[in-house]
């Protein structure tokens, strides 16, 4: 069942992934377009990293989501878009789910509603997600601008608590947005990027938007991976247990892997203990990341101008590969002795720099 009448709209994400997941999972090239630059622009400072072949993608969301579509109907799934679940109740042989007035009952449910966790919630397995990624994006024309990379701009003035993107699509378009936490900030993000895009901004940073052709609205989990994916015979998959990476909000491509694994193990002989040890597996390949990502999105919202201008400034001494780990959520200790060998005075400085920093806001 999926709530929207067609797949892939309206567009809830920015789509942003990296080249390395889209081509293990098989995506075709013509769903995406590979960034080789990032310009990370500060409330004073700026800085450009060039990436190698670790480069992050943007990719076309609702051809994504009609080309899966396409492949669960190509396995065997039937799909019924257009029907949105209004409640689930328990039953005795599993349960039964209202769908805007069809009712359905199974042994298995599994729930991939997004951040609402609509299901688990109406079976009593999940409180709501106490804290939240939301963002505003517009679509439009690119009439030429300068930059030909991605962009990332972080301050007080446009992004407080988060930071704002601009990235070029796959059709050659401009797709600016600005995303915040709940509830860390009360501002709107709709409302700040309006005011982005009416003032000097945009031309300062080498951007030159022209007519909007669409306007994206998304929200995402930022408290962390849940503890647990099932109930019983009740699951969740995607941004109903947070599987979405909370430092940059990635969650398109872990929710495809996460997704092809459950099913994996729901088709199993026993897919209660093939579903268990599916989580088990994620969890222990998956949660220093989280917990890297979720702590790094916590400094986010504090982050005053002064020490966002110092992060710009010690970025922009790491090579590509370096800022893509750390992007990621992946510089732990052993990444950054990894990293050392292939970027050595980058990689010093910039932990130098990070130690000085830390002692200098000890009480």
């Amino acid at each position: 069942m999926h709530a929207d009448a067609e797949f892939g709209r309206p567009v809830r994400t920015s789509g942003g992934a990296w080249l390395s997941e889209v081509r293990a999972l098989g995506l075709p090239t013509g769903l995406y377009r590979a960034v080789d630059r990032l310009l990370l622009a500060g409330p004073t400072q700026r800085s450009t990293v060039r990436f190698g072949t670790e480069q992050p993608v943007v990719l076309d969301v609702t051809a994504t989501y009609q080309h899966l579509a396409g492949l669960a109907t190509a396995a065997g799934a039937r799909l019924y878009p257009g029907h949105r679940v209004t409640a689930a109740t328990t039953t005795p042989r599993g349960f039964r789910c209202e769908l805007g007035g069809v009712t359905v009952d199974c042994r298995w449910i599994i729930d991939a509603t997004g951040y609402r966790r609509t299901v688990l919630q109406a079976l009593g397995h999940a409180p709501a997600w106490w804290r939240l990624g939301v963002g505003a994006e517009v679509e439009c024309a690119d009439e030429g601008s300068a930059f030909n990379g991605a962009l990332l701009f972080v301050g007080h003035r446009w992004a407080p608590t988060g930071y704002g993107w601009a990235f070029p699509t796959p059709a050659g378009r401009l797709r600016l947005g600005i995303g915040l936490q709940r509830p860390d900030s009360t501002a709107s993000p709709s409302a700040l990027l309006r005011e982005f895009l009416a003032s000097s901004a945009p031309a300062e940073l080498g951007l030159r938007p022209g007519a909007v052709i669409a306007r994206h609205g998304g929200v995402v989990p930022s408290a962390g991976l849940a503890d647990a994916c099932r109930w019983g015979r009740a699951v969740g998959v995607g941004d109903a247990i947070g599987q979405a990476r909370p430092l940059v909000g990635e969650g398109i491509v872990a929710s495809i892997q996460a997704g092809r694994a459950l099913g994996a193990a729901l088709g199993a002989s026993q897919p209660e203990a093939a579903v268990d040890d599916y989580w088990q597996v994620w969890r222990a390949g998956h949660a220093a990341v989280y917990a890297r990502s979720l702590a790094g999105n916590h400094r986010l919202s504090t982050m005053s101008d002064e020490r966002w201008d110092e992060s710009v400034r010690r970025i922009g001494w790491l090579r590509g590969p370096a800022v893509a780990t750390l992007l990621r959520g992946q510089l732990g200790t052993a990444e950054l002795v990894k990293l050392a060998f292939t970027n050595p005075v980058g990689i010093l400085r910039y932990a130098a720099s990070k130690a000085t920093s830390l002692r200098r806001r000890e009480p």
